[in-house]
């Protein structure tokens, strides 16, 4: 899956500098961008992201965080994305 016009691959929708963020936080990872359109890698990604930016965060600070970047948790624009994300996590 290719969003935001192209600067965005994957199930998840990672952009290139969020990837940059995870893989510099966590070299280990390696890898290239374009490795993010694989679920188990992109996910290893969310979770050095989430690492770096919202270490303790609930579901909603790190669902913000991944649409909205770093300060995502005080952006309201981001406040859709969680009410769609916890209305899928309540099912």
């Amino acid at each position: 899956a290719v969003g935001d016009g192209g600067r965005s691959l994957g199930p998840y929708q990672i952009s290139e500098s969020y990837w940059e963020d995870a893989v510099e936080h966590r070299p280990s990872i390696g890898g290239r961008y374009e490795d993010v359109r694989k679920f188990e890698y992109a996910e290893e990604i969310i979770c050095a992201y989430w690492d770096r930016w919202c270490r303790d965060g609930s579901w909603e600070v790190r669902a913000r965080v991944h649409n909205g970047g770093p300060m995502g948790a005080r952006k309201t624009s981001t406040e859709g994305y969680w009410e769609a994300v916890s209305s899928r996590l309540q099912r």
